[in-house]
């Protein structure tokens, strides 16, 4: 029950919720490296559970996806084994157990606070379903490390996926989406913050953290795909938030300190994302800008100035003249364009094993077991060493095979085909509008580039994916008639 005290205060302040963000993005973050420097984690463990606890006892399946996305970047890729178990509870226990308390409550077990009723489930989660059993057979029939495979399964298909049906079944309206917003500016600021300490003072993070201290910005992902993934999704859900507040609430001044605070946020997420040293990533990046720019000319202007102006001082003052150079050899350097060539043969291989293999593939998880066989030389040029395959669709063409391709590409494939259907129900502008359906697919795009040139080394990659992906099925769904649609399964 809500008191009066408590809505006053919350009502007081949420104008300044932007900057409580930022606090809070700073002072958690700092927390999160402490206790994991000092090996403490367990308090961290004893709050989530205690989160956890509260989650289930209000009855609001939805923040199990507001958790998510603040506490398993952190904990994701730590080996702390203390860190494991929060990453069990909130990665690998709760979204499965939510959606299963989502069933019972439909079925009359329990309460739910929600009054609508479930959707129906159609062609594209019957796809979903079939690339998962997929998986676990390939898995089954031809992986030796089956246990250990089956956990990747888990990991980064059933779990993503489960995130994926939790948005589909609860069917977020646009209050809902405004309130998961700041948990993913809070975890934008925090790899922000993460990513400018790796380059500044980085003993003061974990050392699973700073691996590539003073190379490239990681953030607490360990991968500069996902780096880029997680912090262009805030900046492109930042960017369509904040640009349809309402000016009416609060004074000019509260109005213009979060505008300029959510634009510095915007700003140090693209310098941290040219910090990777990506190429990928920067590409991806550009996307973004331009998106930014059809979408939200005012924000794209204001932080292009602003990139400019650090731009100008960083060569003027030869502060970063190190990151400057480490870039232009990047892009210019024998040993980027051997990096480049060391890649052609081991994606030849792919699709060699592909031919050889068409309809099943090699098996799940077997990709570097194998295509050291297919490697030839390319170009010239022959790796001395064993390389990843560094590009997601190429693997799954490999391990899988076409079965693997289809199931995996059909939810997209669907979820376009909602969107058009919904093209003309969706209104031109604000937030819960087509500008937010397009920010989605450029956030789906950025994962399609990174995933070109890098595999996913997380859970957070394919978590991002297909919750992206629920919310365009989810949001395409609620916006055409679906008497229309009966029987078309789409």
């Amino acid at each position: 029950m809500k008191t009066l005290t408590g809505t006053s205060i919350i009502t007081r302040l949420e104008p300044y919720r932007v900057h409580l963000l930022v606090l809070l993005g700073a002072v958690g973050t700092m927390l999160m490296a402490f206790l994991a420097v000092t090996d403490r984690a367990v308090l961290l463990v004893g709050a989530v559970g205690g989160v956890a606890a509260l989650v289930f006892t209000q009855r609001r399946p939805e923040a199990v996806l507001a958790m998510w996305i603040v506490v398993v970047p952190f904990v994701a890729s730590a080996p702390n084994a203390t860190f494991r178990r929060a990453f069990w509870l909130v990665h690998r226990l709760l979204p499965p157990l939510t959606i299963l308390l989502i069933l019972l409550a439909a079925l009359g077990v329990g309460r739910n606070t929600s009054t609508k009723p479930l959707p129906r489930l159609r062609l594209t989660e019957v796809l979903m379903a079939g690339y998962l059993l997929a998986s676990v057979l390939s898995v089954l029939y031809m992986n030796d490390n089956t246990t250990a495979t089956l956990y990747r399964v888990y990991d980064r298909i059933f779990i993503p996926m489960c995130l994926y049906l939790l948005i589909v079944l609860l069917r977020p309206d646009e209050a809902a989406l405004r309130k998961f917003v700041p948990f993913l500016i809070f975890a934008t600021i925090a790899q922000v913050l993460l990513g400018a300490i790796s380059w500044t003072v980085p003993g003061l993070l974990p050392s699973h953290w700073v691996t590539r201290a003073g190379e490239r910005t990681v953030g607490s992902l360990g991968s500069p795909g996902e780096y880029t993934v997680l912090l262009t999704s805030g900046i492109l859900l930042m960017a369509q938030s904040y640009s349809f507040r309402n000016r009416a609430n609060g004074s000019g001044i509260r109005q213009a300190l979060t505008r300029r605070s959510i634009l510095a946020v915007i700003l140090l997420g693209f310098v941290m994302v040219a910090f990777t040293f990506s190429r990928a990533s920067w590409l991806a990046a550009a996307l973004v800008a331009f998106g930014l720019l059809s979408l939200n000319p005012r924000v794209a202007r204001n932080a292009a100035a602003g990139f400019v102006l650090i731009a100008i001082l960083a060569v003027t003052s030869g502060v970063f003249a190190g990151q400057l150079d480490f870039a232009a050899q990047r892009l210019q350097s024998e040993g980027s364009t051997d990096t480049a060539l060391s890649r052609l043969p081991v994606m030849a291989a792919s699709v060699r094993m592909f031919q050889e293999r068409p309809l099943q593939g090699w098996g799940f998880g077997n990709f570097d077991e194998v295509d050291r066989d297919f490697q030839t030389e390319v170009a010239g040029f022959f790796p001395q060493k064993d390389h990843v395959s560094h590009n997601v669709y190429l693997t799954i063409a490999a391990e899988q095979g076409a079965i693997g391709v289809v199931l995996f590409l059909g939810p997209l494939i669907g979820a376009a085909i909602i969107t058009k259907r919904a093209w003309r129900s969706l209104a031109p502008r604000g937030f819960w509008s087509r500008k937010f359906v397009i920010a989605l697919w450029l956030g789906l795009a950025v994962h399609v580039i990174v995933n070109n040139f890098a595999d996913s080394q997380t859970t957070v990659g394919p978590g991002l994916w297909w919750a992206t992906l629920g919310l365009i099925v989810s949001i395409g769904r609620s916006h055409f008639d679906i008497r229309e649609t009966h029987g078309a399964n789409s």
